[in-house]
């Protein structure tokens, strides 16, 4: 996806995070409606901030991508994930799908 469909809000500070993000770009297709906004934030009508990795628009969808580093076989469920060596953590998944709701 070319630099006129894809927008970075804010640099990443984590290479790990701009290594992933570069990887969407180049498979993302550079065409209508494709569209894309890499790290912002947005307020929520509590005027709670929260952070956004990334934001897709597709063919009839809008994807809220919250990318993550991690290494080994992750274990768990949506609400609870382990990983090899680690302690349990709560999942992503249950913070990102509030971040889209409020979205």
């Amino acid at each position: 996806m070319k630099d006129g469909r894809w927008v970075t809000i804010a640099d990443s500070q984590f290479p790990h995070e701009k290594r992933g993000l570069e990887a969407i770009k180049r498979a993302l297709p550079d065409a209508p409606p494709f569209r894309a906004w890499a790290n912002f934030e947005f307020r929520d009508n509590r005027g709670r901030w929260h952070e956004v990795d990334l934001l897709v628009l597709a063919r009839d969808m809008l994807y809220l991508i919250e990318l993550k580093h991690y290494r080994g076989i992750l274990r768990g469920n949506d609400h609870v994930w382990m990983r090899d060596g680690h302690r349990a953590e709560d999942s992503p998944l249950l913070l990102a799908r509030r971040k889209a709701q409020y979205f």
